[in-house]
């Protein structure tokens, strides 16, 4: 994403119409998110982690995106892309892993009462499979990684 599109995207999420309250938000002056307008500038670190903080992103993301865009030639904006990739997947991953380790029955007791509820999926034999499997796809991206 480009600078631009995240201001679009932070003046989208907290209702903002003007640059002025923009520039409040982010901590920078009016100046600086004209700057980023015209395209003559990109966040620095600083406002790059803020902009992942109100939008609620990986700060990582940010700061890559910004590399990318200050990056002089097509062989350094690959390889910062090639970051922002294995950032990504590492990501999803992780947030596969975590999502599994609730146990599928878990969210059958929240719902209501009416009548036996018959949950094939919450064995624990089914519930330690699915957590190796997740351990063996984690261990062969890493592996890929390296």
């Amino acid at each position: 994403m480009k600078t631009v599109d995240y201001l679009a995207e932070i003046k989208k999420a907290h209702g903002i119409e003007s640059d002025y309250a923009l520039a409040k938000l982010l901590g920078t002056s009016r100046a600086a998110v004209s700057r980023y307008r015209r395209k003559q500038e990109t966040f620095s670190d600083a406002t790059a982690l803020k902009v992942a903080e109100l939008l609620g992103i990986p700060s990582g993301r940010v700061l890559v995106d910004m590399q990318i865009q200050r990056a002089h030639t097509p062989q350094q904006r690959a390889a910062w892309r090639e970051i922002l990739e294995r950032i990504s997947s590492t990501a999803a991953v992780i947030l596969i892993v975590l999502g599994s380790l609730t146990k599928p029955g878990e969210a059958l007791a929240n719902q209501s009462a009416t009548g036996p509820a018959v949950d094939f999926y919450n064995g624990p034999e089914i519930y330690i499979m699915r957590i190796i499997g997740l351990i063996l796809a984690l261990a062969s991206l890493v592996q890929a990684s390296s």
